[in-house]
Parts: structure tokens; C-alpha cells; sequence
């Protein structure tokens, strides 16, 4: 997260603004752990001036949040919900994380923004009568009578055939198009773009610089076992870009299930 940006408290700790003190411990020591001088979340994203003035923002949240009387008289402040003069009511929110972490190899931020060079509406090699269509002019504008008959054509040859698509082809025009029809973006659909471009976890880690251990979490959609927002949201975007993938709404639509499951269980670590 870029705590620079965060416009409060709450988004430093990624809470609502309803957390419970048990919520806010809970958030304070997660958020501390993910940038502890050993926490191997931090694998190389960060530099260790970058955490440690992050840690003083989280130490300074946690001051006030924990803090009954300095909440409320923050809250008044600020026209926060939990104040003595109650906001209307509102909808919990999932706090976004704003910042991609620093990657090598990452080139140019704004590609991130823009899907890859793959085109899944480009002509995936269907049968040759399913690409178009010959319309004949109208008959207006004919200016000739028709031929009564076809002109002789020179016989189909074995040479004038299109070439059989391989095996290998044929995979990849099937996952081009679930590609393209995707909506949920979970970890599993990202390890099935793996697999069917037969990338070994291995190799996806040399490529990516993200932990086997990471990459086996985010396969199996298995939350617990990851670290902070912050890192999650860079490790989607570097698998989305080597897969060839559209990192925007791979990065969103990842996103958005883990950090639904984070509302659901604040006292979980990651």
C-alpha cells in the first residue's frame, strides 16, 4: 500500500472504520510482521528505508486506533463513523491496495494498465468458410450477365489445403478463449494458463522472482499462506504479464476475492 496516499488510520491498517479493538490488534501486528526486518515478504520488492518509515506509519495508527478516548476525539476530527457524532451508516468497504511494489524487470509502469500483446480477437485460424463472407454486388451493378456456366477450377490439391493445426495449437486456441470469457480471475484459472502453456512452477519462479511457496498459495487460492496486500497485488501483476495475460483485470478480480476473505477473517494471519 502507498501509506503516503492512505487518507487515515484505518486504510494504513486496512480496516474498516467499524474494526473492533481485536480487529485493530489483529491488523497492527499482521501489517507490523509483513515488514519486519526478516519477514521474507519482503523479497526484494522494498527497500529497508521504505519499510521502516512504513512501520513508523503503522506504529502511530495503531496508537491512536487502540486508544478508546484518542480514537473518538480522531473519528470527531476527521467525520469518521465511530465518533461521537455518528456518520450515517455505510456500506463495509474493501480497502484498495494503490500501489504496485517494485519489481526488476517490471518495465514501464503504465503497461501494467494495458492488456498484453496478446489479441484474443485476432482470427484464431477457424475454418476458412467461418472467417467471412463473399457478398456478390447488387444487381444494379452488374453490368454483365452471369456465366452459364461455372468456370473450370483447377483440382484441390494436397499442397492447396490449409495445414492441420497441431495438438499444441489446438490448446492454445482453447485457452485464448477461456482467456478471453473470464471473469472471476482466482488463482486456480492462473495455474490452468500455466499449466496449459506447459511453464513448470519452476521456471514460472525463475521468470517471476516470486517464492515456489507463494506461487503454490496463489494457485490454490489457499489466502492464509500469503503475505500482505502490498505484495499479492505485485505478484498477480507479474504473473499476469509473463502469462501474457490482461494484468488489469487479473490484478482486480484476484484482488478482490482475497481481500473479501481478509473482512472475513481479521484474525487470520497472511
Amino acid at each position: 500500500m502507498n501509506f503516503q496516499t492512505a487518507t487515515n488510520y484505518y486504510e494504513i491498517l486496512e480496516l474498516t472504520e467499524r474494526a473492533s479493538p481485536q480487529e485493530i490488534r489483529s491488523a497492527y501486528l499482521r501489517a507490523k510482521a509483513a515488514y519486519t526486518k526478516d519477514s521474507p515478504a519482503l523479497y526484494s520488492l522494498i527497500s529497508r528505508e521504505e519499510a521502516d518509515s512504513l512501520l513508523d506509519q503503522i506504529e502511530e495508527a495503531y496508537q491512536i486506533l487502540s486508544n478508546t478516548e484518542r480514537r473518538k476525539e480522531y473519528d470527531e476530527q476527521n467525520s469518521l463513523g465511530s465518533g461521537g457524532h455518528p456518520t450515517p451508516a455505510q456500506p463495509h468497504r474493501i480497502v484498495s491496495i494503490d500501489r504496485m511494489p517494485p519489481m526488476e524487470a517490471m518495465g514501464n509502469e503504465a503497461d501494467i494498465l494495458i492488456p498484453p500483446t496478446t489479441d484474443f480477437q485476432n482470427d484464431l485460424r477457424l475454418p476458412s468458410k467461418e472467417r467471412g463472407f463473399e457478398f456478390a454486388p447488387p444487381a444494379s451493378t452488374q453490368l454483365a450477365p452471369a456465366p452459364l456456366a461455372p468456370a473450370p477450377t483447377a483440382p484441390l490439391t494436397e499442397t492447396s489445403k490449409e495445414p492441420a493445426l497441431t495438438p499444441r495449437e489446438i490448446e492454445e486456441q482453447q485457452i485464448c478463449l477461456e482467456i478471453a470469457a473470464e471473469t472471476e480471475w482466482r488463482g486456480s484459472f492462473l495455474g490452468k494458463v500455466r499449466k496449459s502453456r506447459h511453464i513448470a512452477i519452476e521456471e514460472m519462479t525463475g521468470l517471476t522472482r516470486i517464492n515456489r511457496g507463494y506461487l503454490n498459495a496463489i494457485e490454490l487460492d489457499d489466502y492464509a499462506k500469503l503475505p500482505a496486500s502490498v505484495f499479492v497485488r505485485g505478484f498477480i501483476a507479474q504473473l499476469a504479464r509473463t502469462l501474457k495475460l490482461p494484468a488489469e483485470k487479473a490484478v482486480s478480480g484476484f484482488m478482490g476475492h482475497f481481500q473479501k476473505w481478509i473482512l472475513e477473517n481479521p484474525n487470520k494471519g497472511r
